[in-house]
Formats: structure tokens, sequence, C-alpha cells
């Protein structure tokens, strides 16, 4: 080898010595947990052209290793998982082959479960146009079954809640286990690898759970269905009145019918609606009487007392006070009932 071919290469491993120097330095935080190093080959090593070098390393993850990348020259090569995916300490072979002779700059760089990578680690071989005596690994044992290499693990997610039917106002709270995931989130908040957290739902609401890991991701859902609180009361009562408030016993002295009206609503439904009525007279008390009540029209119900509903009561009503309430029941059978309210039907001696 020429002078000045030797010149390069120490100039060549000056700069990457240098440059790994730094990258340490930098990120020697992040090394703590994630570390990786070279068994095989050893630096200056000597192979020939085309020659397969098994470029065989170890990392450690505090987090598990999930696979290694192998650089040559600064350009990534190839990505591979390690012997015991999701270990905290595995190994890795990458087989590689130079097409060319020269010096070449081996790196493997590890990536944890979550994603984050290790400082790399290198070595210089060299590389004739023949091969050389000089082993890059050891002689692998003679088998005849096809070599396999582990695939990436997909991640694995569990998802649920405590309870998964509430009533309005309550909460309940989801848990989630994840195996092989570098990411989780829940509807697209990142969350930790497994916990639990409470909810509150105003409505029926579904949680997507998202597991990512470098061999596949995995979605989950829970929904949580929501129900309003059983309804006991009955129904609302508002507008309740008589039109007009005074009539006659004589149409040649007024009106004889007064209409009564009252808006009635209720969230399970309103299922029937009463007019309950009498006359009093001075002493005289005449009898109650019940009539059914329809809509007309939205949350409005509207009936009439006259001449014959009166006389139903108290035969002889002119001059008195006719009395009236309205009851009403609703779909889950819950009653309400209006105060006693009153007009008076008077005598006509037209």
């Amino acid at each position: 080898m020429d002078e000045g071919h030797l010149r390069v290469r120490r100039v060549l491993r000056q700069a990457i010595v240098l440059l790994t120097a730094l990258t340490s330095a930098c990120t020697a935080q992040g090394m703590a947990g994630l570390r990786v190093w070279i068994d095989v080959p050893t630096g200056g090593a000597r192979v020939g052209v085309g020659q397969t070098v098994n470029v065989r390393s170890h990392a450690y993850a505090r987090e598990g290793v999930a696979e290694a990348m192998l650089v040559v020259n600064g350009v990534p090569y190839r990505r591979d998982p390690p012997s015991q995916p999701g270990a905290t300490f595995s190994d890795i072979t990458q087989a590689w082959a130079a097409e060319q002779p020269g010096e070449y700059l081996l790196e493997v760089v590890a990536y944890d479960t979550r994603g984050d990578a290790s400082s790399p680690a290198s070595v210089w071989l060299s590389v004739d146009a023949e091969v050389t005596a000089t082993p890059t690994a050891p002689p692998e044992p003679t088998s005849t079954a096809t070599p396999t290499v582990a695939p990436i693990p997909q991640a694995q997610a569990t998802f649920w809640a405590d309870r998964t039917s509430l009533a309005s106002g309550e909460c309940t709270r989801l848990h989630w286990e994840t195996d092989s995931a570098t990411a989780v989130s829940i509807d697209g908040a990142n969350v930790a690898p497994q916990g639990a957290q409470e909810v509150c739902p105003l409505d029926t609401s579904t949680y997507h759970l998202l597991a990512t890991a470098p061999g596949g991701s995995v979605e989950q859902s829970v929904t949580v269905t929501v129900t309003a609180p059983p309804d006991t009361d009955g129904p609302s009562l508002t507008g309740v009145a008589a039109s007009p408030g005074v009539i006659w016993d004589g149409s040649a002295c007024g009106p004889t019918v007064a209409t009564i009206s009252a808006r009635v609503t209720d969230p399970s439904g309103v299922s029937g609606v009463e007019l309950h009525y009498r006359v009093v007279r001075g002493s005289e008390q005449g009898q109650w009487r019940v009539l059914s009540v329809s809509p007309v029209g939205g949350d409005t119900y509207r009936t009439s007392l006259g001449p014959t509903e009166l006389s139903a009561s108290l035969s002889l009503y002119g001059g008195g006070v006719v009395e009236y309430y309205v009851r009403a029941r609703d779909s889950a059978g819950n009653d309400s009932q209006s105060g006693t309210l009153s007009f008076e039907a008077r005598l006509c001696f037209g």
C-alpha cells in the first residue's frame, strides 16, 4: 500500500475518532439506559471484495431492545431485530459484503421499544481486491436447517373500563396494558404503556387506544353508555287558567261556558291529563267530577265547562263558585297536580 493511501487512512481515522468523541459527549445522558457494542469483526480486520462479513453486536436498553441499524461509511445499510426482541440485553447479527476495495467504517445503532436511539458503536475494516486470511467471525456450526430471522414484534394491547354503563353524572375508570409498544395514546393524548384514568362522560362516548411498535400497531376501543337518571317526577303543570273568569247560568246575560287551559310537559312523555271540578254555592257543595283533557297542539291541553258539566256537579249552579284543578300522569307512572283555582258562575235574571 503506497504512502498516500496510508496518509488518507490516518486522516479519516482521526476524523472519525474526533466525531465519535463529540457524539459520545453530547449523548452521555441518553447512553445511561441504551448502549451497543460490536463484538465481531475487530478493528483493523481485512477481508476481500464480495466476502460476507457477519457483524455481531450486543445491545442493552432499559426499555427493551427493538432493533439495530447497520451503517456503512455513514449510509444506513440495513435494520434488523435482535435475537430476543424486547429483552433488555440481546445480540444482533447483520451480514454485509463490500463491492469495492477500500477503507470502510461499520457502525451499529440500537433502538429501544420507545424508538430512542443509542450512540453508534464503530469499527474500521480494510477491503482488499483479494480475500485475505483474516477471519471476520467465528465459523458457524454446520446445519441443514434454513436460518430464520426473528420477526419484529407487533404491539399488543388490552383496554377496558370498570363500568361501561353509567347514569348521567357518574364516572368510571379506563384501564390499559400494552406489550412491545414504542408509543401509546388515548384519543390522541400520549399515555404510559400501562395505566388507568377516570372519565366522567356527559353522554355515550367511545374511547380509542393506539399502541405503535416497529412490527405493527394495534387499536382498541371502549364504549361507555350514559343513560338519563330515572324519572321520579310528575309532569310539569303551568299556565293553568279559566277563560273567561265569570260565566252566567243563562245566555241572555253573557257567556255560559268557561275554557280551562294548561301547559303539560314531561321528559318521559305525558300519558294522561284530567280536569277535576265541582260547584260550591253557599253551604251546598256539589260532587267532584272528572273530565279527560286532550292536547290541542304542542304541550297545550284544553277543555270546557258549561251548563251540562256544571249541572252534573250541582243542578242549580248559578250564583256559585266553580273550583277546579288539573291532574297529569307521565309515561313512567309519576303524577302531579296543580293547585285548586276557581271562577264564578253568576245568576242571570234576564
